[in-house]
């Protein structure tokens, strides 16, 4: 992944000090340099042939709508790298009150804290493993700030090792140089209290994780998990997959005809790139989206989503309750999965935004599902019905879905969608 590049210091420094501790001959280089290239060949040799897409993909990555530098990022990336994380676990996942999970952020921030500044006193004092890891920090975290717009937990994973590596360095040390600290830890059995701690804390993870997936409301918000530059926003429920429901899903995929997939289950094929099914038989003969394709269409909703709906899904697969799709109310294309290989599903796009008005015809079907496919790579769009020119409420909403039942209105029903891309946007009758 590109955010690995910002450690590229680690790697670096390391070689750095092998040469001058070991020596170095340029000729060793050559051939250490060209058996590492050997499993890359046939890989140069395509980017070469195709004009280096590589490096036009780098730039794409950093320009245009994906690429800012604001040092006024620097401190939301710190906070979120050193406690934001596990304050939103605690907090968002595990449901712990406020006050319990502010206390255990604070305990392992303050210890944490203690740490790097200890490590600091190391590399003052000569130690070269530490200075290069403070270094491996420090640049990392000032390149994160410029990387992109969109900025994903995951990527402060590389940071996360170096950050780490630091803080066990300095708290080593302070123990070893302090063995009275030492003696009373150790008579405390403060170590097994700390491991007793952390473990109960990951169960608890775990188990809250698995039951929000079961149900499909993971609760995802844009600040804490996918773009932590950005201002905190309300959470909303998303459906992710487990691995088990992962499994599950292939396993009914590739036991259906091929179909026209729908909702939020469409959104997870394209974005998990239909893996599930490859996974399970190896061939993907269903489409995601789109209303022309001349093919039975499903529309996957979340379970939870689900429970507001007044009859029996056709089947249940994973966190989704499959219904019959009885009507597409608007031209939308298709994603053919068995040939998509690419990433992403669509182009990117943040601007302009333009509004669009559908009517619904309330005798082609009960509901109407409303899916963001476009997840990520544009903005969240504005959504509402209006029946009769009055706002319509829905029956319930999450991160990527709108579900409206369509009983309540005796009038004319419009659908209004705020959008950039129209592609992005998947509407469907049932």
């Amino acid at each position: 992944h590109p955010t690995s590049l910002m450690v590229i210091a680690l790697p670096a420094g390391l070689f750095v000090l092998g040469a001058l501790r070991h020596g170095l001959r340029p000729l060793h280089l050559i051939i250490a340099a060209l058996v590492a290239l050997l499993p890359f060949l046939p890989y140069l040799l395509d980017q070469q042939l195709n004009s280096w897409p590589l490096f036009q993909g780098l730039g794409e990555f950093q320009s245009g709508q994906a690429g800012v530098w604001s040092l006024g990022n620097a401190l939301t990336i710190a906070w979120q790298l050193f406690g934001g994380g596990l304050y939103y676990c605690l907090d968002q996942i595990m449901g712990l009150p406020t006050s319990i999970s502010a206390a255990l952020t604070g305990l392992i921030v303050i210890v944490g804290l203690i740490g790097l500044l200890a490590s600091i006193r190391l590399a003052v004092k000569g130690d070269r493993i530490a200075l290069l890891f403070w270094i491996a920090l420090v640049s990392g975290w000032l390149g994160l700030v410029g990387l992109r717009v969109v900025h994903p937990y995951y990527m402060l994973t590389p940071l996360w090792f170096v950050c780490t590596g630091l803080v066990a360095m300095g708290l080593s040390e302070l123990i070893r140089n302090r063995q009275a600290a030492a003696d009373s830890i150790n008579r405390f059995h403060l170590p097994y209290a700390a491991i007793a701690l952390v473990i109960t804390l990951h169960i608890g993870l775990v188990t809250s994780a698995a039951r929000v997936l079961h149900s499909g409301q993971w609760p995802f918000a844009f600040n804490p998990v996918m773009d932590i530059k950005q201002a905190v926003e309300a959470h909303r429920l998303h459906a992710f997959l487990s691995a088990v429901q992962s499994r599950q899903s292939g396993r009914w995929l590739c036991r259906q005809d091929p179909l026209a997939v729908h909702g939020p289950m469409a959104l997870v094929m394209l974005h998990g790139y239909a893996m599930d099914a490859r996974l399970a038989c190896g061939d993907v003969p269903h489409q995601a989206g789109g209303s022309d394709s001349g093919r039975p269409a499903i529309v996957g909703i979340s379970n939870a989503l689900a429970s507001l709906i007044d009859r029996q899904p056709v089947a249940a697969v994973g966190p989704f309750s499959v219904f019959n799709v009885t009507s597409h109310p608007r031209t939308q294309q298709s994603i053919p999965l068995e040939s998509f290989r690419a990433y992403p599903p669509f182009i990117p796009a943040f601007n302009p935004e333009s509004e669009a008005r559908l009517n619904l015809d309330t005798e082609s079907g009960d509901w109407v599902a409303v899916t963001h496919l476009g997840f990520a790579l544009s903005r969240r769009p504005e959504v509402r019905v209006e029946c009769n020119g009055e706002p319509f409420s829905p029956q319930g909403e999450d991160n990527t879905s709108w579900l409206y039942s369509l009983s309540g209105c005796s009038g004319e029903l419009v659908l209004i969608t705020r959008v950039s891309h129209p592609d992005h946007i998947d509407v469907v009758l049932f």
